[in-house]
């Protein structure tokens, strides 16, 4: 899903619409944001797989920009869109991050088990591993967590390509060649 060719704003158009939003006119933000806002969708559903929590990361992006349009460094062509993405990508991270620690939406438990749970050393084992492997994910670019964890929920090549702005399946698995090589130095490090 890309944006509409027509829709997206000449240079001039938009370095204009980039000044006056950053005047307060949120009418320009609006006009800015909307050739973007159903890839910035996409790729959250993509990254997420859940379709309400990448409608609130896709709000938390917008909010989050629209605060930070001063800090914006705009040096022409693309350079709006790269920066939102940039902020889709920090949201998306962070609601990883805060529903790491959750069980998964949707599934079924079932009944607790009749026998006690684990024991205090087996649940600070797999805390310690689950944070080792949220930290080593850390360290990596934001297309190599991106091609990562979408090979990781089964998400096709040709999907991935576009999901995470890679120009071709060489680009695919070279970002996923790279994230694993980081992935298995930063977790031998943790000893792990």
């Amino acid at each position: 899903m890309a944006a509409d060719i027509e829709s997206i704003p000449s240079d001039a158009h938009e370095a204009e619409l980039v000044e006056l939003a950053c005047r307060g006119d949120g009418d320009a933000f609006g006009q800015l944001l909307q050739p973007y806002a159903a890839d910035l969708l996409a790729k959250a559903c993509s990254c997420l797989l859940d379709w309400n929590e990448a409608e609130e990361v896709l709000q938390k992006t917008l909010l989050k920009s629209w605060q930070s349009l001063g800090k914006l460094d705009y040096r022409g062509p693309q350079a709006f869109r790269g920066w939102l993405f940039r902020i889709l990508d920090n949201k998306v991270k962070d609601a990883v991050r805060a529903n790491s620690r959750l069980p998964l939406r949707g599934v079924d438990y079932g009944d607790p088990p009749q026998e006690p749970q684990e024991g205090l050393a087996e649940a600070e084992n797999r805390n310690r591993i689950r944070d080792s492997v949220a930290s080593c994910l850390d360290h990596l670019s934001n297309r190599e967590r991106c091609v990562m964890t979408a090979t990781m929920k089964g998400v096709a090549t040709a999907q991935i390509q576009v999901d995470c702005d890679c120009k071709n399946e060489g680009q695919v698995y070279g970002a996923l060649h790279r994230a694993r090589a980081k992935m298995k130095s930063c977790l031998e490090r943790k000893e792990l």
